[in-house]
This record gives structure tokens, C-alpha cells and sequence, in this order.
């Protein structure tokens, strides 16, 4: 296949490219920040939102679009309407963010949409993720797409402030600390599982039109995260407990909610049915990420 990669060099993109190189003839588009990782993938530096570079591109139909980086209403209709090369199918890397969150409900792709806005950075992103899931459907027509569903990504090279920070702890302080009164679930899922699911996206009909959460059945709280910590660094953490109230006051960023209202648990049934995709345990994701980041 030829899959034209919007990003493709930092984390996800970067473990997503360098497995589909494998067996498919790659092409990437983005501004050159990180280095392209895959030898013979065609690359081209060039801001996406620069309709004058877009409509310069050669015009080569591709199999698959795989967007990582759509991030503020645009940024898809842009690509439709800009490049003159075709393609049979879009793929979008959206959020389970976007649903409705603190229903108590496993979520499917076909459960509501959040339709409150949250304020601040994460309230802006999880916004846009919702308009942009609308643009791509109104775009593509008689074109296929995909719109892929991560929940929280985790694995070596995740420059977001997830189980990074827990690790920073016990390497500097030996300890961690944990909420006492959390009421807050959450779902990690592998980049390389992430990746693997978007490849196999790459596959599909080119006229199916699919939403896909892409999560393991495995649900976390903040205590049973701290017993997969243990597995992680091969030994039992110490923990520090605060109350929720009290973290809030801090302003201390933990990484996955606190409370069951801002909570989203989601079902990945469809992806194992549909693409057959299974999933890492937590526990492993954890020391493989731990692992790396040692000297």
C-alpha cells in the first residue's frame, strides 16, 4: 500500500511509520521538527496548514491518509480540498475524550459525544477533536475513513506527562503519591497497540465509514495503576496519599482523573472483532517504558 503519513516522526507517528514501512511505501508530511526515522520513506517539510506546499505535492494517489496531528477545526477540510493527489481513505487519530464523560456507562462508538465545553487547553483539544471528527465525515463523500479512538497512550518516547511522572518520582524520591479518595477510572493502551490498529485501519474497504475505540477491557484506578508500577520497576513502591480536595488545592497535575464525573471507560470490543487487534497488559506497557528510560 501507499499511506501518506500527516506527521509521523514523534511518538505514535514515529512507531507507527517505522511499522508500516515494513511491508507499505511510506510518505510523510510535516515540518521537519524531529527526524524521519524510516530511510526510505519519502518525506516532505511543510506546514500543513500552507495551502500553496499542499497543492504542490506530486500528484500520487495514495491508499491511505493517516492524520496524527489534526488538532483545531481546518486542518482536515484543508487536506480534502488542497492536495491534488488522491486517496481511497482517511484516517483520523481522535480521542475517547470525546465522549460524554461521568455516565457511569462502558462507552461504544456509538454512545453521545461530549457536548460541554471544559475551558482551558484539554477543553479546547477535546473540542476540536469533536469538530474535526464532523469535518472529516462531511469531506469525505464517496471516500472511506476511519476515526480511531486512543484512550490514554503510553509506551517509551511519550513526551506527555502520564506515567512519566510516576517514574520521575520513584527515581527521585523513591515514593509516589496517589489520591486516597479517588473515584476516578481510566484505560492505558500501548503506542505499539495504537499503531498496530491504525495499519490495520489501512486495510479495511475503502468504502467502509468507521468510528474505532482502540483500549483494552482492562480499567484502572489510581491504586490498582500503583500495583502495576510495582510489576514495572520489579519492586514494591512506596505511596503518599492526599486527598483529592487537597491535590486540587496544590494544583498538583496528575495525569488521569480523580473523579468518576470526569471519567470515560470505553469498550474496545470493536477493535478486536473488527481489526483483531489484541491488547498489552498494563503491567507490561509499564516496565517496557521503564525499562527504556533507564541509562
Amino acid at each position: 500500500m501507499k499511506i501518506l503519513v500527516i506527521g509521523g516522526t514523534y511518538f505514535l507517528g514515529r512507531v507507527f511509520t517505522e511499522m508500516a514501512a515494513k511491508s507499505n511505501e511510506i510518505t510523510l508530511i510535516n515540518r521537519g521538527t524531529h527526524p524521519c526515522t524510516v530511510p526510505d520513506a519519502t518525506v516532505f517539510h511543510l506546514d500543513r496548514h500552507d495551502k500553496e506546499a499542499l497543492a504542490a505535492l506530486p500528484d500520487i494517489h495514495y491508499d491511505s491518509v493517516v492524520d496524527l496531528c489534526a488538532y483545531a477545526p481546518g486542518d482536515i477540510r484543508l487536506i480534502f480540498e488542497n492536495m491534488r493527489g488522491g486517496f481511497d481513505r482517511y484516517i483520523f487519530v481522535s480521542t475517547v475524550d470525546v465522549y460524554k464523560r461521568g455516565t457511569g456507562e462502558v462507552m461504544t462508538e456509538a454512545s453521545p459525544t461530549e457536548d460541554r465545553y471544559f475551558g482551558g487547553a484539554a477543553g479546547d483539544y477535546i473540542a476540536g477533536k469533536i469538530l474535526l471528527e464532523r469535518e472529516l465525515k462531511e469531506c469525505a463523500k464517496d471516500r472511506g475513513y476511519t476515526i480511531v479512538r486512543p484512550s490514554f497512550i503510553c509506551g517509551p518516547g511519550n513526551y506527555a506527562p502520564r506515567e512519566g511522572i510516576f517514574f520521575e518520582w520513584i527515581d527521585d524520591a523513591g515514593m509516589i503519591l496517589l489520591p486516597s479518595d479517588s473515584t476516578g477510572s481510566f484505560q492505558l493502551v500501548s503506542v505499539y497497540d495504537v499503531a498496530r490498529g491504525i495499519l490495520a485501519c489501512c486495510s479495511l474497504l475503502d468504502t467502509s465509514r468507521e468510528c474505532i475505540n482502540i483500549c483494552p477491557d482492562e480499567i484502572l484506578s489510581y491504586e490498582s495503576f500503583a500495583d502495576r508500577l510495582d510489576y514495572a520497576v520489579g519492586k514494591e513502591v512506596k505511596r503518599a496519599t492526599l486527598s483529592t480536595e487537597e491535590i486540587n488545592e496544590r494544583q498538583i497535575p496528575l495525569p488521569f482523573p480523580l473523579t468518576k464525573e470526569e471519567s470515560v471507560v470505553c469498550s474496545g470490543k470493536k477493535s478486536s472483532e473488527l481489526l483483531g487487534l489484541s491488547y498489552t497488559p498494563t503491567a507490561e506497557i509499564l516496565r517496557q517504558t521503564y525499562l527504556a528510560n533507564k541509562p
